[in-house]
């Protein structure tokens, strides 16, 4: 189960991270790793769910068509992190250039909260309340446990805060 969860976050909760790594797998093999691991989520939620066929084919959609875009805005997250932290570390950066950093903050954010309220939408269409908070429970739980592998491996500081 642990190396499943990392082979998970490896391929799409920190995909900056195999990024830098010169190991990291190719895209292809990283995609194919994604939907496998997806897809063994899924069937593991729909078994706790109680899940018709209709109603899993639905789950399985909104997971892979959300998967994509927050893969490509933890990519845009890194990066302006990574800018971030060069921009307040260089003691000749100005005003303009932390302003620009801030509204682009703002704009990934904006970004997130729209996936995620579309996310939620489309669950909410598939998913009986108690199922919706239940598969919602199920993936903090696997955040959580991928954090913490993380965290294990020392691949995250200790002082990150989410959303920062």
């Amino acid at each position: 189960m642990k190396r499943a969860l990392w082979l998970l976050l490896a391929a799409i909760l920190a995909p900056p991270l195999a990024a830098q790594d010169s190991g990291a797998l190719a895209a292809p093999r990283r995609a194919q790793l994604e939907a496998q691991l997806l897809q063994r989520f899924t069937q593991r939620a729909g078994r706790e769910l109680r899940l018709g066929p209709a109603q899993q084919a639905s789950l399985v959609r909104i997971v892979r068509e959300t998967a994509l875009e927050r893969r490509q805005l933890n990519l845009a997250g890194a990066d302006l992190a990574r800018r971030l932290d060069l921009a307040v570390r260089d003691s000749a950066a100005g005003d303009s250039l932390f302003q620009r950093l801030l509204a682009q903050q703002r704009n990934l954010r904006q970004r997130e909260l729209r996936l995620w309220l579309r996310e939620q939408q489309n669950l909410a269409q598939v998913l009986s309340p108690r199922q919706h908070a239940h598969f919602t429970h199920l993936w903090l739980r696997l955040q959580e446990d991928a954090r913490g592998l993380l965290l294990q491996r020392g691949a995250v500081p200790r002082t990150r805060q989410p959303g920062l």
